[in-house]
């Protein structure tokens, strides 16, 4: 199982999935007039402005600062850190590459999003493909979108969270006993926890 699971995890994060996602990005900056750096002056001004004179609600500062704090979380922090501990200074620059490719992206997702928004506030991805899209492949894209948003949530944390006590409980020394049934009997306590 274990080796199945290596194998899928190089296909699906291997070296194509870099090069769609900078491709991807690259193709959204060109298409777009390269809009996010031509307009990214005015919207630091917007962002960086005041709030509002009554002092009721966020002031646009206070706003981007939220939407970066759900945005930017622990695992970014981490994976920036640990880029650069393993892939040196080179890391950086491809970071820095992908972050410029990665704004067309971020823009072009937000706009959609924005567009096909419903007046009871509802939004996002399954929204962009069921009204987007439209007809039947719409509405069959947003419930697989769904569906695996909720069996990744479901199960992929769980999973891999006993995956990795597992790996660390066969790698400890001081364990005599390294059979499948005590690997179980260990997993499933330490999930009880």
């Amino acid at each position: 199982m274990g080796q199945w699971i290596e194998t899928l995890d190089r296909l699906v994060w291997g070296p194509g999935l870099l090069a769609a996602l900078l491709l991807t990005g690259g193709m959204l900056t060109v298409r777009l007039r390269f809009l996010p750096w031509r307009r990214l002056p005015w919207a630091l001004g917007q962002a960086l402005r005041p709030g509002n004179a009554n002092g009721t609600g966020l002031s646009p500062f206070q706003a981007l600062m939220t939407s970066l704090a759900a945005t930017v979380g622990t695992g970014t922090i981490v994976g920036v850190a640990s880029a650069m501990v393993l892939g040196g200074p080179g890391a950086l620059a491809w970071m820095w590459l992908s972050a410029a490719a990665g704004m067309a992206t971020k823009f072009a997702e937000c706009t959609l999003a924005s567009r096909w928004r419903t007046a009871q506030g509802g939004g996002g991805p399954m929204n962009v493909l069921q009204m987007g899209v439209g007809g039947r492949l719409g509405r069959v894209l947003a419930v697989l979108f769904a569906c695996s948003y909720v069996l990744s949530g479901a199960v992929t944390r769980p999973v891999d969270r006993a995956w990795q006590q597992q790996k660390q409980f066969l790698s400890d020394a001081s364990h005599e006993l390294k059979t499948p049934l005590t690997v179980i009997l260990s997993s499933a306590e330490l999930l009880e926890q």
